[in-house]
């Protein structure tokens, strides 16, 4: 609650300064004289999506206080959400109807890499901002995006303090669970340099299509489990959500002598340790 908040304020920051930036910020799409109306396209549809419904409900309950307390600039912050089902096409789609129907004055926080690309995508073609993305996707900083303004920290980073963390604790042994796309075997290649450079050993390379993700992991986490990774480092989301691979691994904690997930997927869930089976 404290990061999805912090994300919020964040929120609130950019469009304060935005309007005092921009005299003329009343004539601008999304903008009146009682509301600033911000566009946003996450999944919400529960289930294995529900981290986009706990996000939203970080995002409303936080700008609830803002517009008690006056809003921005005397304006009520209202947002427009429209559910993209974590899939690319539908939130190019959503991003589209928010600026150019909706009139949004700008885009905020979509969630997972392939979607937040995807509004990228539209927000740069259509001059409109997108601030907050809640992904680590390089691409929001590389090449440079005058109109994007991401938060988080690019997943290398992310893998990178993980696994010093995992070291940090003695743990040399690594596993990685990651989407079998081209950015998961751009997410492998760099954790690969990183267990390098940290003298670690990565043992199991999981990869998944992320419709099948429960069966897969389910299937090929015993295997990993053999060779004993202190730690599993997850890439994993795809659709799944950080609960199917923590649930999977869960599901074989029997045959784990004592592990610990580390996950960059969700900022306020860093890790989960997982226990042999007592029963």
């Amino acid at each position: 609650m404290n990061n999805k908040a912090s994300i919020s304020r964040w929120l609130v920051a950019a469009a304060m300064g935005t309007l005092l930036a921009c005299p003329s910020a009343r004539a601008e799409d999304g903008v009146t004289a009682q509301q600033l109306l911000i566009g946003q396209s996450i999944t919400l549809q529960g289930g294995k999506n529900d981290y986009g419904t706990a996000v939203l409900d970080g995002v409303q309950t936080y700008l609830t206080q803002v517009n008690r307390q006056g809003g921005v600039a005397g304006r009520k912050l209202v947002v427009k959400v429209l559910d993209d089902d974590n899939k690319s096409a539908q939130a190019e789609v959503n991003a589209r109807q928010l600026v150019t129907q909706d009139k949004v004055f700008i885009v905020f926080g979509s969630i997972e890499g392939g979607p937040s690309n995807a509004v990228m995508k539209v927000t740069n073609e259509l001059k409109v901002p997108f601030f907050g993305p809640m992904a680590g996707s390089p691409t929001f900083r590389a090449p440079h995006q005058p109109l994007v303004f991401p938060v988080r920290a690019e997943h290398k980073e992310e893998f990178r303090a993980l696994l010093e963390y995992a070291k940090s604790l003695g743990m040399t042994r690594a596993a990685f669970i990651r989407s079998d796309s081209a950015v998961g075997q751009e997410h492998l290649a760099n954790v690969r340099k990183i267990v390098q450079s940290l003298g670690l050993e990565l043992v199991a390379d999981l990869d998944f299509v992320s419709a099948h993700l429960d069966a897969l992991i389910e299937k090929r986490v015993p295997g990993a489990a053999r060779r004993s990774p202190a730690s599993i480092a997850s890439g994993a989301r795809g659709g799944g959500g950080p609960s199917a691979p923590r649930r999977s691994m869960r599901s074989s904690a029997g045959r784990w002598r004592s592990q610990r997930m580390l996950e960059p997927c969700e900022s306020w869930s860093i890790s989960a340790t997982l226990q042999p089976d007592q029963a």
